[in-house]
């Protein structure tokens, strides 16, 4: 005999299997940029196989820092892990959005029911879980807001990356920078040393103008030793953001670019709200902690089960009995009774408690950050004000003064050890300009990773000094 489902089952059924959670705004807005970062970095797609080992061939010997930027951000696992993990939050969304799996259940009579239509022969169950109004929409709301801090947490490690990878990069363009300073003097003293040696032999010198100079010599030469030491160290560090080889080759500038921070501190602080990343994570925190109260004061209301039950029935034994072997439909309803109230004001004190202290934490690092904030943007305006210290002022007085004291050696109205002097005093000064460059460099970028977005600078740079303007010895 040919059986037709009932049509209050069909339609029960479904009800009962379309009743799924759709997508939000929020989520499909968080999916567009998950995928824009996605394409944008070339983030391998789920599934995909371990990336193919980069080299350094593929990274041009005069990168730019931008460049140098561009390619960290792609290769590094720290950035790759915070994508995977907004990635992973992402996800999470329509899972705790979702209705649990309907329950389908199957019975055998052993020893078959007689009725008057027919004896029972099998019984088919189908039910569903319904949560309380609000309870599914709370945990998809609170799941939102946590892949929102995700997302945030994303952007904290990149813009980590790159203040870790200019700091690096400031290192390393301060050991080139000063090898190269100190190598000019060491040259420079070199042609004075000569100098030192034939008036002594011609007996218009002494024998201490000789030793200091070749003191001077050997104080040199060691640093440059000691410098060229370093740069391998400080090129190590570049090369290891950039998924490198330790010793593989880069080139740096002849200099910085000198650009000053204009925004006072309180345009700065009021950056913080609009932008930094830690902050925004915490307030996505702080939401998602909400909702999850809201969860728990629904916890103790009951959730609804909705079924059906299908029977099929045989043939009646009896003839000509009115709708015989006709199935049976049974429609079924139940909650559950949340009996343990204790259990379920326990789970609302602790939403609450985990909200309090998201808060909290969100007010410390918030005062922490002001206080930061302020800190970076008086070291980095501290470097700007030596760079041009040293650039416009000093630099040019030492190389006055050595001018001058070369002229009044060579008529024989100065000591050499002025000489030596003031070439000293000018090499720190040079040194000092490339190092208040490359802490202006890594300030600035330490106060980007705070702030959570670009600083607009202006270009307090002038003509750069190339070199000790110096005189060479006669």
């Amino acid at each position: 005999m040919q059986r037709n489902v009932s049509p209050s089952l069909a339609l029960g059924l479904s009800i009962l299997l379309g009743s799924i959670g759709c997508a939000s705004t929020g989520e499909k807005q968080l999916r567009q940029r998950l995928d824009v970062v996605q394409d944008s970095l070339l983030v391998q797609e789920p599934g995909a196989g371990p990336p193919e080992p980069q080299t350094a061939s593929q990274l041009p010997l005069d990168a730019s820092l931008g460049a140098l930027r561009l390619h960290a951000v792609r290769h590094n696992d720290a950035v790759a892990a915070a994508f995977e993990s907004w990635r992973a939050a992402v996800e999470h969304i329509p899972q705790v959005r979702a209705l649990a799996d309907p329950q389908l259940h199957y019975g055998y009579y052993i020893r078959a029911v007689e009725t008057r239509v027919g004896p029972q022969r099998h019984r088919f169950s189908l039910s569903q879980i319904f949560p309380w109004f609000g309870k599914l929409g709370a945990q998809g709301d609170a799941a939102l807001e946590a892949a929102g801090a995700a997302e945030q947490d994303f952007r904290r490690a990149r813009l980590r990356l790159f203040y870790e990878l200019d700091r690096a990069y400031a290192e390393l363009y301060y050991t080139t920078r000063a090898q190269a300073v100190t190598q000019a003097n060491l040259d420079l003293l070199l042609s004075w040393e000569e100098v030192a040696r034939a008036r002594f032999r011609a007996g218009r010198g002494t024998h201490a103008d000789v030793i200091k100079a070749q003191v001077e010599i050997g104080v040199l030469s060691d640093r440059i030793r000691n410098l060229e030491d370093q740069r391998g160290v400080r090129l190590a560090d570049v090369n290891v953001l950039l998924d490198r080889a330790p010793d593989a080759p880069l080139a740096v500038p002849d200099t910085l670019r000198d650009e000053a921070i204009d925004q006072p501190d309180d345009e700065l602080i009021a950056m913080l709200d609009q932008a930094s990343p830690e902050l925004l994570a915490l307030d996505h925190t702080v939401a998602s902690r909400q909702h999850e109260v809201r969860r728990a004061s629904k916890s103790g209301l009951p959730d609804l089960r909705l079924g059906a039950d299908y029977i099929v029935t045989g043939e009646a034994i009896a003839p000509d009995v009115p709708d015989t072997g006709q199935d049976a439909v049974i429609a079924t309803f139940s909650i559950n009774l949340p009996l343990w109230r204790g259990k379920y004001a326990a789970e609302e004190r602790e939403a609450q408690a985990r909200l309090r202290a998201a808060r909290y934490t969100r007010s410390d690092v918030g005062k922490r950050l002001v206080a930061d904030v302020k800190r970076v943007a008086f070291e980095a305006r501290d470097a700007g004000r030596r760079t041009r210290l040293y650039r416009d002022t000093l630099i040019p007085k030492g190389e006055q003064s050595l001018r001058a004291a070369s002229t009044a050696f060579e008529a024989g109205r100065l000591e050499f050890l002025n000489v030596v002097e003031a070439q000293r005093v000018l090499l720190e000064f040079q040194l000092a300009y490339e190092r208040a460059l490359s802490d202006q460099l890594a300030r600035t970028a330490e106060l980007e990773m705070r702030l959570g977005r670009e600083l607009e600078r202006s270009n307090a740079e002038r003509a750069a000094p190339a070199g000790a303007d110096q005189k060479e010895p006669k």
